[in-house]
């Protein structure tokens, strides 16, 4: 199995890398975003700072020789341990209209699980006016039960903040999603990481389920560069990692980073 090449370039303190031939990915320290004149609270709150800030990284990246204008459809950010800003560039790929149009069949088949075959065909035969009235209540509340979910537990975690014990208090849990199931093994292999892992699947999706609770922030940003490094997408929100834990095929209970190793 052969690692795709990667074209690494510096332009001033950041750090451009061609991922494939559709991402980039750039590695910035806080110091440097804050010599730039830009404050990291204001790129997550406001909305012009924040696009002033991702157009003069994408002009830095065109001067690093990246095009990164056209047909731009993704970015994600990933904010280290160590203080460095993680962007990732992805454009629009050819299949990519197919995966969307995948992805919202996936989020409708979802709806379904959630809202309840029944009641959408009881919605279906209601006259016109209350159809209308109850599908909007019905999309308000399954639109809803995220964020209500996210509340809930928010809240209940800052009533019990001194309950907490140390070990809770360091929890670090993160799911690392692949189209590429190839990509995630050799992401495998150049790791010299144990720790409690595991790995499910769901449709053509790979879901790698990481516990670095017990390991160093900066073993932990290290994984979290490489795994970009290998088109991962990265996420901590602890509703999306439940619902892949519930809905996805379990492939590996535990230990799946040393299994993949093996491969």
């Amino acid at each position: 199995m052969v690692t795709p090449k990667r074209i690494e370039r510096m332009v001033g303190n950041m750090t451009f890398k061609k991922i494939n031939e559709y991402t980039v990915q750039c590695v910035i320290a806080v110091t440097e975003i804050d010599q730039m004149g830009y404050e990291l609270n204001d790129l997550y709150t406001n909305k012009e700072a924040a696009s002033n800030f991702m157009r003069s990284i994408m002009e830095k990246g065109e001067e690093a020789g990246f095009q990164l204008n056209k047909n731009l459809q993704e970015i994600q950010v990933v904010l280290l341990q160590d203080g460095q800003l993680v962007l990732r560039f992805t454009e629009v790929g050819p299949d990519y209209h197919v995966n969307q149009m995948i992805e919202n069949a996936l989020e409708a088949y979802k709806a379904v699980e959630t809202i309840g075959k029944e009641r959408l065909e009881e919605i279906i035969k209601l006259p016109h006016k209350e159809k209308l009235k109850a599908f909007q209540e019905m999309m308000a509340k399954y639109k809803g039960m995220a964020e209500s979910f996210l509340q809930d537990t928010e809240s209940y975690e800052e009533d019990k903040t001194l309950e907490k014990t140390e070990t809770e208090k360091k929890e670090k849990k993160f799911m690392f999603q692949f189209s590429d199931l190839s990509h995630l093994e050799m992401l495998c292999k150049t790791v010299a990481l144990k720790v409690p892992s595991h790995l499910y699947k769901d449709s053509k999706q790979y879901y790698l389920l990481v516990d670095f609770s017990d390991t160093e922030d900066t073993i932990v940003d290290s994984f979290v560069v490489q795994a970009l490094d290998f088109t991962a997408k990265i996420e901590k929100n602890k509703l999306v990692m439940a619902y892949v834990q519930e809905h996805a095929k379990n492939m590996i209970e535990d230990e799946a980073i040393e299994i993949l190793k093996k491969i």
